[in-house]
């Protein structure tokens, strides 16, 4: 048998633990047998000692080391702490007790000793160790080591480390979040060290930030100490929309024939920006644009909709190009618009599809608008707040038109916290039927304000079947649950006078129904117990007049019988 001691420095040596107790692994029975021993919790170490524990006749040993570099997993690469590529300037802390040393002492694997705070009795939340990455990078986790203690320190103070942590980050050093806990909604507490030598990885889902920023929350009898490394990787290659399409403001003179012409073969196609953009734009005079991200993941993504590469529905695995929206201090409150090329006079109407993330706490909304030739948009579909992690199908119907237009994705966020709106797979398709692009729901596209008047000319085939009421479409697209895809809800102008009662709450109309069978059971029980009270009432008297009539013929012959009695008595006498 032996025992396991692990170092960064070949000087400080830990003995692995599995638990709370030293663990002891089984070796070899004879001279010649390979035994393989698996580390329960693998360990990061860059020197390696093997203790013999028991032998037999003497100690003889072979061995080899089974392991990885931690640069081996997805976008785990070691961002400058430890090699020194990030320089002591980009790193900070709230305090330090050796005012003349240096913040490089807070690096990962730092011969020396490591950051400790000034405060020797510091208050959890207050002290933190901070990170200047340089440029904006995805970081997806941090590795984090105990100090070795200061010069002229006792052997206690040697021993410093964080046991818990929370984290933080920015893209700005200002505005700063907490990396949350999906199920509580509060911060994220991360275990830290258990040994002041020992380095711990913790990884996370990934984020995309420039400043990282450790809080320690407890510590070890000593105090806190720390040196660290951050993982990412260089965020992907992004391609900003190009601004090709410049709307024009048309003039007394102009008609529909000197607009752009549509582009059909770009409409009719499946649209996964695989190749190129189809003909989609950036609107110039929106705040903020998409951009085209191509995924790193090497899923397929074969779906059951088709054999689009760069998603899975139900998943949020994929891999290829896909338009892009992150929440943050430069989106917040901007409108990012994207268009499509111009759809032709009479065409139509057309069932539009689309696949869409709408995910993050930053409540990020997703609009499909219908913008004509005066440059006035009528909101078609639109969805608000976090739908998951998963690729949906978005559905709504583009009505015939005499008149050349656009349809417009618009993306927003109302906060400038954690989210990211994606949209993939546009088609426009015209071999739908209509009710397959409309599905009933009991329920009105909601979150769609100042509905607008559209003009459609004076087709009476369009104005007899595809009529619009106050500017809305009769089909309406609307999401169903985090299960199904989204839907749409038809709504015609025979019920157009029971409109409202789409618009009740479930919950509202079941407390409307119960309460008014309620009343209604209260009147027939109110109505019954005055009933049998009238005619308990009735028999009562009946009964009363009865009882007394016979007591008293009782009364009459109990005396008569008395008489007669007597007047056998006195004969016989």
């Amino acid at each position: 048998t032996f025992k396991l001691e692990v170092s960064t420095n070949g000087e400080d040596w830990m003995i692995y633990r599995h638990g709370k107790n030293h663990k002891v692994f089984h070796a070899n029975a004879d001279a010649t047998e390979v035994v393989l021993n698996r580390i329960p919790q693998p360990v990061l170490a860059r020197f390696v000692r093997i203790r013999p524990q028991t032998w037999k006749t003497g100690i003889a040993l072979r061995f080899e080391l089974y392991g990885c570099q931690i640069t081996d997993a997805p976008c785990s690469e070691l961002q400058g702490m430890l090699s020194g590529l990030l320089p002591d300037s980009q790193i900070s802390a709230s305090s330090m007790r050796d005012i003349h040393g240096s913040m490089g002492a807070a690096r990962l694997m730092a011969s020396k000793s490591g950051w400790y705070p000034s405060p020797t009795q510091p208050i959890a939340g207050e002290e933190w160790l901070q990170v200047d990455l340089g440029v904006p990078k995805m970081v997806r986790g941090l590795i984090t080591q105990g100090a070795r203690g200061l010069e002229g320190s006792s052997s206690a103070e040697n021993r410093a480390f964080v046991r818990k942590y929370k984290l933080a980050h920015s893209l700005n050093g200002k505005d700063w979040n907490y990396i949350m806990e999906s199920k509580t909604g509060f911060a994220k507490i991360f275990e830290g060290n258990s040994h002041y030598d020992t380095p711990e990885v913790r990884r996370f889902d990934e984020i995309v930030t420039q400043h990282i920023r450790v809080f320690p929350e407890r510590w070890s009898p000593a105090g806190i100490g720390m040196r660290l490394e951050i993982l990412g990787c260089d965020l992907p290659e992004i391609t900003t929309l190009p601004d090709t399409v410049t709307p024009t403001v048309p003039k007394v003179e102009q008609t529909t024939s000197a607009m752009r012409p549509a582009t059909s073969p770009s409409l009719s196609a499946v649209c996964d920006f695989e190749k190129s953009l189809c003909g989609w734009s950036a609107d110039p005079h929106s705040g903020v644009s998409w951009t085209l991200h191509t995924a790193s993941s090497g899923s397929s993504g074969h779906g059951t909709h088709g054999t689009w590469q760069d998603l899975s529905l139900g998943s949020d695995n994929f891999s290829g190009n896909y338009l892009h929206l992150d929440a943050g201090s430069h989106t917040q409150r901007k409108k990012a618009r994207l268009l499509s090329p111009e759809v032709g006079p009479e065409r139509g109407p057309l069932c539009l599809l689309f696949y869409y993330q709408l995910q993050g706490e930053a409540q990020g909304s997703l609009r499909v608008l219908l913008r004509d030739n005066n440059q006035e948009d009528t909101p078609l579909w639109a969805l608000k707040g976090d739908q998951g992690p998963h690729w949906r199908e978005g559905r709504t119907i583009l009505p015939q038109s005499p008149k050349e237009y656009q349809v417009v994705f618009e993306g927003f966020f109302d906060h400038p916290t954690r989210g990211h709106i994606r949209i993939d797979n546009i088609h426009m398709s015209n071999s739908i039927e209509l009710e397959q692009c409309a599905q009933p729901l009991p329920a009105l596209t909601s979150g769609i304000p100042n509905r607008k008047t559209v003009d459609l000319g004076n087709d009476p085939a369009f104005n007899h079947k595809q009529h619009i009421n106050g500017g809305w479409p009769p089909f309406f697209s609307t999401p169903s649950s985090d299960l199904d895809p989204p839907s749409v809800t038809l709504v015609s102008e025979k019920d157009k006078d029971n409109a409202w009662l789409y618009t009740l709450d479930p919950i509202l109309l079941t407390i409307i129904v119960m309460s008014s069978l309620g009343v209604l059971m209260g009147a027939v029980c109110a109505g019954l117990l005055l009933y049998c009270t009238c005619s308990y009432s009735g028999l009562s008297s009946r009964s009363s007049t009865t009882l007394e009539n016979y007591n008293f013929e009782l009364y009459d012959g109990i005396k008569h019988k008395v008489k007669i009695n007597q007047q056998r008595c006195c004969s016989e006498a």
